[in-house]
């Protein structure tokens, strides 16, 4: 068994050798026909195949139901939670020599929930819109009278200013003091 960073996963595979006709991609594990690989993760993450055809039975809280292993082609990710066990074995044809290549990478705590199961971080968000949506109404709202009654007040104001536009410059002809003057 080869050692790695990756606490609590075991697998089943031998390292490449370095002249190999199919050398691994950097940062996974290859896996050879008649090999499987066996994880039981400490913490959450995504698995990855990154190369061929992989046979994937997940065991454990949240797993499938027996029965119900499932094929992963190159490019599949599966998120794996903590206290889970997955096997998984190359899907080759006979003839297939080139080694299928996994990759693991360990995730936050809300990475691997929203992963999961997209759909709570899905109504959250919708959630979240909604409220701001009713703030903004909320808001609208309230400013409604205030805004109508400055409205009323420009409005009110101008048609003053119209009404009046000639009369000072008569008054201060007349003399009559304006408020302003005495100061």
């Amino acid at each position: 068994m080869e050692s790695s960073a990756m606490l609590f996963l075991q697998q089943s595979v031998a390292p490449c050798a370095t002249g190999a006709a199919h050398p691994p991609l950097p940062g996974t594990w290859a896996v050879r026909a008649g090999q499987a690989l066996s994880l039981r993760p400490a913490w959450a993450g995504v698995l990855e195949v990154a190369r061929g055809r992989v046979w994937l039975t997940v065991s454990g809280p949240g797993g499938q139901r027996p029965g119900c292993d499932e094929v992963l082609e190159a490019g599949a990710r599966r998120v794996l939670q903590p206290g889970q066990h997955a096997v998984l074995e190359p899907w080759h044809s006979p003839q297939a020599a080139e080694p299928v290549a996994l990759r693991w990478d360990a995730l936050a705590v809300w990475q691997a929930n929203a992963l999961a199961d997209p759909r709570p971080a899905r109504a959250a968000a919708a959630a979240d819109v909604r409220q701001a949506w009713q703030a903004l109404g909320q808001a609208v709202a309230a400013l409604r009278a205030p805004a109508a009654a400055l409205w009323q007040g420009l409005v009110a104001y101008g048609l003053w200013r119209l009404r009046h536009r000639g009369t000072h410059r008569g008054r201060l002809a007349q003399g009559v003091p304006r408020v302003c003057d005495g100061l």
